[in-house]
């Protein structure tokens, strides 16, 4: 998505909701082998902070969950979005 806008996007690592079993699971070694595919085809064009841990990058280049991690919207429309977003779980 950036890539094709010309864009530069930044995630805040602490900003991504995340449920504590599934950080568990990556901390006991479970992580799917497209993790670390996703993670060599963006390491060129991106950048982790230092506070990042393995396991919360291997949770973010997970290809389970990349698709549900950046949603985009009409700036006058965030609110409205995240919060139905909320009201359905």
């Amino acid at each position: 998505m950036a890539i094709a806008s010309g864009l530069t996007i930044k995630i805040k690592n602490g900003a991504v909701l995340c449920c504590r079993a599934l950080l568990n699971l990556r901390t006991k070694g479970c992580i799917p082998g497209a993790a670390f595919r996703n993670q060599e085809f963006v390491e060129q064009g991106c950048r982790f902070h230092a506070s990042v841990d393995y396991t919360r990058k291997m949770l973010l280049c997970d290809s389970q969950t990349s698709g549900g991690l950046l949603i985009c919207s009409a700036p006058h429309n965030t609110e409205i979005m995240v919060n139905k977003l909320r009201d359905a779980g």
